[in-house]
């Protein structure tokens, strides 16, 4: 037997308020860097609000990795060059 009606409504109205909560993100966001709160990267021309964005873009985008991936999943050995993409795939 399928969900009910009442479940596929309340399924549409959160996916609905999400969608208006990340719009009304966004626009904030894109206000703050418009009205020049942001931080910019001192290598490109990347801006962002957070200084959690700004420390990964650096990482991934400025970051000397000459030698290769470094870091190994221990279950099946894969190769990773930053934490969080390994942290990651092991969910």
């Amino acid at each position: 037997m399928g969900p009910t009606r009442s479940r596929i409504d309340h399924a549409i109205i959160g996916n609905i308020m999400y969608r208006i909560k990340y719009e009304n993100l966004l626009t904030s966001v894109n206000a703050l860097i418009s009205e020049g709160h942001y931080l910019q990267c001192d290598k490109c021309d990347f801006k962002t609000a957070w200084k959690r964005s700004m420390k990964r873009h650096q990482e991934e985008k400025h970051a000397d990795n000459s030698e290769g991936p470094s870091l190994h999943c221990d279950q099946c050995g894969l190769l990773f060059l930053y934490k969080r993409q390994l942290t990651h795939h092991k969910r």
